[in-house]
């Protein structure tokens, strides 16, 4: 028996702290793969807006705060593309697989509201 996955993307952030109301994003993955298409990965390093980065927390992903500050990427320019990069796979209706999905979520809609951006669709009805 061969099996065909449709299309998935997986998704994950690493961040700041464990309180998705206070943490900030450090990276983010979106990743698109199956139905017979090309992999296609987007991934972010933000400046974490200008904040710390405990060292509980770099030590989960490896990401310490002058890393950050030199090679990320301004955070709100990294919410925004990651808000459309998701946008687009929900309105497709690409399911999204995520190892924290209510963490990641939560996180990824507090940083929209700090910035003033939209927050994720509920996706196709």
């Amino acid at each position: 028996m061969t099996w065909h996955l449709g299309r998935l993307a997986g998704f994950d952030i690493e961040s700041t702290g464990t309180n998705p109301e206070t943490a900030r994003i450090v990276t983010a993955c979106i990743v698109q793969l199956g139905g017979q298409q090309p992999t296609v990965a987007a991934n972010w390093l933000t400046d974490v807006d200008g904040e710390e980065i405990p060292e509980q927390a770099a030590a989960v992903h490896g990401i310490a705060t002058d890393k950050a500050r030199t090679e990320g990427a301004p955070l709100k320019e990294a919410v925004a593309e990651i808000l459309a990069g998701l946008t687009q796979v929900i309105l497709a209706g690409i399911p999204v697989v995520a190892m924290n999905a209510r963490y990641d979520i939560t996180l990824l809609d507090r940083e929209a509201h700090r910035f003033g951006l939209d927050p994720l669709p509920a996706g196709p009805v």
